[in-house]
């Protein structure tokens, strides 16, 4: 099984483990320890959010592309309908919702059925 962190496998294993020892539930038991587990989480929450934006930035600086929302372009195959923006009031190109939901239609059969040949297959 799969944790977010080790500590938090080894605490409520330990935890659990325990609370079947001696009879009592995990909430009589262990009651005390609540609290500095909910402040470790919150703490260590907010540095890994802080790691992640300096990670984020630094693999952006690597990568060349710190400024790829100012140099992006649309794509010369994209084919709609000229409409004007609702931010800018800019005319730009729009993929109607009926050709949208056309193209999910016809890919979601396809998966369907490419689903159903291996579930008939075994």
């Amino acid at each position: 099984m799969y944790y977010i962190h080790p500590l938090t496998h080894l605490l409520t294993h330990s935890l659990i483990a325990e609370s079947s020892k001696n009879g009592y539930g995990y909430a009589q038991s262990h009651a005390y320890s609540i609290p500095f587990y909910c402040i470790f989480v919150s703490f260590w929450t907010q540095f890994m959010l802080e790691y992640w934006k300096r990670k984020e930035k630094t693999k952006s600086m690597e990568w060349g592309t710190t400024d790829f929302e100012e140099e992006e372009m649309e794509r010369p195959e994209f084919k709609g309908e000229l409409v004007p923006s609702i931010v800018d009031g800019k005319l730009r190109k729009h993929f109607t919702g009926s050709q949208r939901y056309s193209l999910l239609f016809i890919s979601n059969i396809v998966i369907g059925l490419y689903s159903l040949s291996h579930l008939l297959r075994y």
